[in-house]
């Protein structure tokens, strides 16, 4: 005997406009055919940059940040990537891969607790 499974509920997207754009835009494709497959691709993009770009927006505005680095942030990434290269060059000649690692994490980290990142 066969049973089947209830049906589970489609999770909801994240933004509704995107997935809305989305399944028009598979849609157009189904009827049109693949012939036209680069077309709805370009008209999908299209569409979805500024539904992308008002997302991002309101995460910034959320954040509190107009996204431009202050100038104690563009010091302190100057001078940390002017040092990231002769540092990467020391440790990858003596460590190796490993020591590239470590020093890049640092870097990172460095960057990260600046809040460049």
């Amino acid at each position: 005997m066969v049973t089947e499974q209830p049906a589970q509920p489609k999770a909801q997207p994240a933004i509704p406009g995107i997935q809305q754009e989305i399944s028009l835009h598979v849609d157009a494709l189904r009827e049109l055919g693949p012939g036209y497959s680069d077309a709805v691709a370009a008209s999908l993009m299209e569409r979805l940059e500024p539904l992308i770009e008002a997302k991002i927006d309101e995460r910034l505005a959320r954040r509190g940040g107009t996204g431009k680095l202050d100038q104690r942030q563009v010091g302190a990434l100057a001078i940390t990537l002017g040092l990231a290269i002769p540092l990467t060059a020391i440790a990858g000649g003596i460590a190796g891969l490993t020591g590239m690692a470590v020093v890049w994490v640092a870097i990172l980290f460095i960057l990260w607790r600046l809040r460049v990142l």
